[in-house]
């Protein structure tokens, strides 16, 4: 039987639950309307949508708020136990983020993020999947213990 508050109860064992449990907008305080506009956004922007955007465009409070739910509708799009990537692998490096005024080249620090990149090359050219994370540094401890191993079947890595 539903309540007004978008509960049900169980009529064998009485449990009461929400339509919403075990979903990604379970014990969201934001309304579920505002949720699916936000996935609409997510789902139809062409080159990616920006807390930001998302803020103006739909008058959510605060800019927190916006990053706070594009972050959870990214996270849910990630398989776990997805394949590892095989074949041949390249594995590399970058800085992403914006421009910064006073900051020369690529690598940069500033507030830039480094992320590793892996992506499985197809012959004669082409590629495949990829796969990308924001590291703290880019050692090569730190390459093969948190990015290689979760990402990269082994024996298919060549460090570019």
């Amino acid at each position: 039987m539903a309540g007004l508050d978008g509960s049900f109860k169980c009529t064998r064992c009485k449990a009461q639950t929400a339509v919403t449990a075990g979903t990604l907008f379970d014990r969201r305080r934001t309304p579920l309307t505002v949720w699916f506009q936000v996935c609409w956004e997510f789902a139809t922007a062409k080159d990616g949508v920006s807390a930001l955007a998302v803020k103006r465009t739909l008058q959510i409070g605060s800019y927190q708020t916006a990053w706070a739910m594009l972050h959870r509708l990214r996270s849910v799009l990630i398989r776990p136990g997805r394949e590892l990537l095989s074949g041949q692998v390249e594995v590399d490096e970058t800085y992403i983020g914006g421009e910064e005024a006073g900051l020369a080249g690529g690598r940069a620090k500033g507030k830039k993020a480094l992320a590793a990149v892996a992506m499985e090359v197809r012959s004669p050219k082409g590629f495949g999947r990829c796969r990308m994370r924001i590291i703290p540094d880019g050692s090569a401890r730190t390459l093969h213990q948190r990015f290689i191993t979760d990402n990269i079947a082994p024996g298919f890595h060549r460090d570019h």
